[in-house]
């Protein structure tokens, strides 16, 4: 992940980043409050093992979940990158709490789902609108360094686009699976593209292309996915 003290990750708190990046992936882990309120010790005793893991192992996870995202890609490829994520996180070894965690939410209600997923959201919207104090502080900061001020200026507009996704979803599940499922997707891989670049795995000119690609997939009700988004069991309400 590069020395933490020399690159753009130190200027973030790190709490907050595990929190904003693991959502998207796990819901769960910014649901809490509902996922006990169903009453299923079971599912909540999976979510524990994941929320039991230490710091280390929380940023190990997403160092090894954004290593998918860093190459060059099309917008035709995101909705493959989608489901090799997913692959992924049902296969990561030393994870395996994931996949646990993953395998008993495809089997609950359809209402819980949503519930999960909206409490979720509005959490992990208050995580991004963390980000953004901190970045603009940062921007205020290096106000004289135009190098620097340029990076946090698409950064916020990084940050900025995941506000926009995050109201998106919110909405899209009360209208419609199929697509909150495709926005949803977007949003997991501009995230892990946004994380990747503060872990110095891709450019900034690469994140710049990001902001505007997936910029203009977010009003696009035809979304990014078809086929490839079915049999995610994340996503089935």
């Amino acid at each position: 992940m590069g020395e933490i003290c020399k690159n753009t990750l130190s200027y973030y708190d790190p709490n907050t980043l595990n929190r904003a990046f693991m959502a998207p992936l796990v819901p769960e882990t910014r649901s809490k409050h509902y996922v006990k309120r169903m009453r299923d010790p079971l599912y909540y005793n999976y979510l524990e093992d994941v929320e039991n893991w230490s710091f280390d192992k929380k940023y190990e996870f997403l160092d090894i979940m954004t290593d998918l995202v860093t190459k060059n890609y099309t917008l035709e490829e995101i909705k493959a990158l989608t489901k090799k994520i997913y692959d992924k996180m049902d296969n990561a070894v030393g994870f395996e709490e994931i996949s646990t965690l993953r395998e008993k939410s495809s089997h609950i209600a359809p209402y819980h789902r949503k519930q999960i997923f909206a409490e979720s959201l509005s959490n992990l919207k208050k995580d991004i609108h963390e980000l953004s104090k901190i970045n603009f502080q940062n921007m205020l900061e290096c106000s004289e360094d135009f190098e620097k001020l340029n990076e946090f200026t698409i950064l916020g507009s990084g940050i900025n686009l995941m506000v926009k996704y995050i109201d998106y979803c919110l909405d899209d599940l009360k209208r419609t699976n199929e697509l909150f499922k495709k926005r949803y997707g977007a949003l997991i891989v501009f995230s892990l593209r946004f994380l990747a670049y503060l872990m110095d795995k891709i450019t900034l000119e690469e994140l710049s292309s990001d902001v505007s690609v997936f910029g203009s997939v977010i009003y696009d009700e035809e979304g990014i996915g078809d086929e490839d988004f079915e049999g995610i069991c994340s996503f089935r309400f």
